[in-house]
């Protein structure tokens, strides 16, 4: 079913062909332990939004209600407390490996023609990681 589906997918959008494209790019030079922070972002980021959902459907935004649900997901849910560490520990984790992520880009120049907006995507994104995290 789930074969069906993907293949209907692929046919009207030609999915799998910017997957492969984005995923099997040469690398000049070869493989290095440097490009690693690009997918750790990605993974970062997935966990986030992961551990968010979870922790939205157990938060009360109100004055009175706040402190409560807290208190609810870390010493009465179940792994409560877990998915709020790893909440909190990977928005830290975001800022720093989005910082050392820049850094690599800068300095090995990867921001220059083609991929000049590609840059100015990422800095924005750097802004909107910084807002979020403060």
């Amino acid at each position: 079913m789930l074969s069906r589906a993907s293949d209907w997918l692929d046919e009207r959008t030609g999915f799998r062909e910017l997957v492969s494209h984005a995923l099997n790019e040469e690398i000049e030079g070869g493989a290095r332990f440097i490009y690693v922070f690009g997918s750790a972002l990605t993974v970062i980021f997935v966990c986030q939004v992961i551990t968010g959902l979870m922790l939205m459907a157990t938060y009360t935004p109100s004055v009175s209600g706040a402190w409560a649900s807290v208190f609810y997901v870390q010493h009465q849910v179940t792994g409560g407390w877990f998915v709020r560490g790893l909440h909190a520990y990977g928005a830290q984790s975001m800022v720093i490996v989005l910082g050392m992520h820049l850094l690599q880009v800068a300095t090995y120049g990867a921001y220059k023609k083609p991929r000049e907006v590609t840059w100015w995507f990422g800095l924005g994104l750097l802004g909107v990681v910084q807002g979020l995290a403060l």
